[in-house]
């Protein structure tokens, strides 16, 4: 069993400016390296929102933003049933400032095949054909630094 009185830290780095002031030094050291290492600021941008079918919430399903022109990674994000997501670019939570062409994927919920099977069906989409691809969705969004609300509504039309 380790106690923690009988721990010492010994500050002999900076004998000149005294323990007190070595002491905040080196706190003041940790908290700011601490701070860089929790950061999720590998990207300038953040962005979620509602997704909505004729003002109805659309999910679960897929969230798709392609840069434009860029070769940056698409940020993806899960909507949930009420229609909230938010987008994350290779595990991590934000995007870069930029313009994005987007998708939007959900699908009708099915029973899952009997243990043992599997099932061929094409799943069936809940959201025009459209909006499932990029290409097609006609959606564009210009993401700018910070955090960005984009609600996206989509219609049957």
């Amino acid at each position: 069993m380790h106690h923690l009185s009988n721990m010492k830290i010994q500050l002999t780095c900076l004998p000149v400016i005294g323990h007190r002031v070595a002491s905040t030094v080196v706190c003041i050291a940790i908290l700011v390296g601490l701070t860089i290492g929790c950061s999720d600021s590998r990207y300038g941008s953040k962005v979620s929102g509602h997704i909505t079918l004729d003002g109805e919430p659309v999910g679960p399903g897929v969230v798709v933003f392609v840069p434009e022109g860029s070769e940056e990674p698409p940020a993806t994000g899960g909507i949930e049933s009420d229609g909230s997501y938010f987008l994350v670019t290779s595990h991590h939570v934000g995007l870069q400032p930029g313009s994005y062409n987007v998708s939007v994927r959900a699908y009708e919920e099915r029973d899952p095949p009997p243990p043992g099977e599997i099932s061929f069906e094409d799943p069936v989409p809940i959201v025009p054909r459209k909006y499932l691809s990029v290409k097609t969705s006609g959606l564009k969004f210009d993401v700018e630094s910070g955090s960005n609300s984009i609600d996206i509504d989509l219609s049957q039309k």
